[in-house]
This record gives structure tokens, C-alpha cells and sequence, in this order.
């Protein structure tokens, strides 16, 4: 029950980073840099897709604990990147 609630959860959050990507991005880059900087996220995002369930299979049978610690340090990695966003975009105009 806890391992199912925890990939639900998982999943919401990985949705709510690609929005909160989708939203965000407009704010603060050019068109240019915005396109191959979304492309390159989703690509990634693609490829984390399709080895997750392999990796986690694999995993799984050898230990639940290295299982957790992998998607705990990709989501470390994932926080200290947010960390380095340029700045708050709000009350700011949006860049063309």
C-alpha cells in the first residue's frame, strides 16, 4: 500500500514540475532558448519514462531501500536545480 501511494504520489509531482516548467519558462527566456531548452526536457523526461519501470524492477528485487534512495537522490538533483532558476518572475514582463 505504501510503495503504491508512493508512486502516485511521484507521478503527480513529476506532472506538476513539467507544468510548472510549461509556466515558467515563457517568463523568463527567449524563444530560441526556450524551444531547445523544452525539447531537451522533454527528451529527458522521455527517456526517464521509459528506464524508470526498468530500473525500478530491477532494483526492487535487490533492495526497496537502494530502490528509494535512487528516486530520492534524482529528486535531490531535481530540487538544486529549481534552487538555480535565474529569479522570481513575478510582476515582471515577459521576455520576446
Amino acid at each position: 500500500m505504501l510503495l503504491t501511494a508512493s508512486l502516485g504520489l511521484g507521478r503527480a509531482a513529476i506532472a506538476s514540475v513539467f507544468l510548472g516548467l510549461t509556466i515558467y519558462t515563457p517568463e523568463v527566456y527567449p524563444t530560441h532558448l526556450r524551444a531547445t531548452g523544452n525539447g531537451t526536457c522533454g527528451a529527458f523526461g522521455r527517456i526517464g519514462a521509459i528506464t524508470t519501470p526498468l530500473i525500478a524492477q530491477v532494483l526492487i528485487h535487490s533492495s526497496v531501500r537502494h530502490t528509494a534512495a535512487v528516486y530520492a537522490a534524482s529528486a535531490a538533483l531535481g530540487i538544486a536545480a529549481t534552487l538555480l532558476l535565474p529569479y522570481e518572475t513575478a510582476g515582471r514582463a515577459m521576455v520576446r
